[in-house]
């Protein structure tokens, strides 16, 4: 039988976890360590690990550390930011609806091990935002506790005193007390319910998103204000890199980029060429690292690889791999996935 193949999400997903270990009383070193994890993972953001150590590490500390609510407690240190460039595909959404639509459609950057789906009961008038966890034990519920602990705080941002209507649905049983899950949902919260989901009125889809909100806002903004504090005098790494976070949404558009770096168009063109480079050419050197990471995760479509590089259709894709590789991405592919059963 062949082995399925192993899901990866990005190191982002550990945001915090150093600190809440050490308030603990925990080695962060030795505990990643257990699951064969380096510790310089904490530092690089964008790299990747497997889903299902991630999800076991969590579980073994909530026991070491006698800390049943260990996922929530984790939870307090993240944002929506920890999903990277779904932060700003939140913040420049314009309703609820088109938020969760986004973020689901470009979930495959953080992880193809995650989905977002959102199920409509128009008897109940209750839309329900699944977000689920696949390739990880079922009994692992810190992870599960994590996820929603985010979203839960994704929903207050955008829908502020609103979000006391929103139920916080779990399929697990309770871990913690009571009181202990009243820290983190200012809530509903029910227990051993069919699916993991967000519950909330559906009219709330129509909710328009203030994108001035100090939460969202504060989240997006915060990655460009590294960026720039990073590459202070590097306007080419400042630029090649709010590409790469947005790419899925917008982050090939130079007004956008020239807007966040409070430039006008022309005067980042004019700063760029002052360095040899252009705008147009560090979109195309981004997407052709990525495509070529995304092209070995089987288990995203290709049209789904598509809309992550920023293109609207697959012919570009298409166009561009024969550009870069000498090959389309189906064929790339196919030999990826041939070279990888026989190693």
């Amino acid at each position: 039988m062949q082995a399925k193949p192993q899901v990866f999400i990005r190191a982002r997903a550990m945001t915090g976890l150093q600190p809440l270990v050490h308030s603990l009383g925990g080695d962060v070193v030795a505990l990643m360590g257990k699951f064969n994890l380096d510790a310089a993972l904490l530092e690089q953001p964008d790299a990747v690990l497997p889903l299902d150590r991630l999800s076991a590490l969590m579980e073994d500390a909530a026991v070491t550390l006698d800390c049943p609510d260990f996922g929530l407690r984790l939870s307090t240190y993240q944002d929506i930011g920890v999903l990277g460039s779904l932060a700003f595909i939140a913040l420049y959404a314009h309703t609820v609806g088109d938020a969760i639509e986004g973020i689901a459609r470009h979930l495959p950057y953080h992880s193809p091990g995650l989905s977002l789906k959102l199920i409509n009961d128009d008897a109940s008038g209750l839309s329900h935002a699944c977000y689920a966890l696949h390739s990880i034990d079922p009994t692992h519920t810190q992870i599960v506790e994590l996820s929603y602990g985010v979203a839960y705080q994704f929903m207050k941002s955008i829908l502020g005193e609103d979000a006391q209507s929103v139920t916080v649905h779990l399929r697990h049983a309770s871990i913690s007390a009571r009181q202990r899950y009243r820290r983190y949902f200012n809530c509903g919260l029910q227990f051993s319910q069919p699916r993991d989901a967000l519950v909330f009125p559906h009219a709330m889809l129509g909710h328009v998103v203030d994108a001035t909100h100090g939460d969202l806002y504060a989240a997006a903004t915060q990655f460009v204000s590294h960026t720039m504090r990073r590459f202070p005098l590097d306007i080419g790494l400042q630029v090649e890199t709010l590409v790469d976070r947005q790419l899925a949404n917008g982050g090939g558009n130079v007004v956008r980029i020239a807007g966040q770096l409070n430039l006008s168009r022309s005067t980042l063109h004019r700063r760029l060429a002052q360095q040899n480079l252009s705008f147009k050419g560090i979109v195309d050197s981004v997407r052709r690292r990525r495509a070529e990471e995304y092209l070995g995760l089987h288990s995203v479509p290709l049209h789904q690889l598509a809309a992550l590089l920023g293109y609207t259709n697959g012919v570009s894709l298409h166009r561009s791999c024969l550009r870069w590789f000498g090959e389309p991405p189906s064929l790339m592919r196919m030999r990826r996935c041939k070279d990888t059963a026989q190693e």
